[in-house]
């Protein structure tokens, strides 16, 4: 039989444990979104040339994540604040 067996730990430990562990799970922020360029040229109402000149321009900064190049939620944020 697997399982895991605690030695000298009371009911109300445990009980404390776990609570810890949810409270710590349920404060972590979550990862921010990010887009592809077809989103981002989307959401801008650009063409993906233009997307690819603001990136050259230094106007938009993307990452790549396994080969895929996307834009993080608040730099798309940023970048239309600085548009209005």
């Amino acid at each position: 039989m697997n399982g895991i067996y605690f030695e000298n730990i009371t009911a109300d430990d445990l009980r404390q444990i776990v609570s810890e562990e949810v409270r710590k799970a349920l404060a972590e922020k979550p990862a921010p979104r990010q887009y592809t360029r077809e989103q981002v040229a989307d959401m801008c109402h650009i063409t993906l040339a233009t997307l690819h000149n603001w990136v050259r321009q230094g106007r938009l900064h993307p990452v790549k994540v396994n080969g895929r190049v996307l834009f993080s939620e608040q730099e798309i944020t940023n970048l239309l604040n600085r548009r209005r």
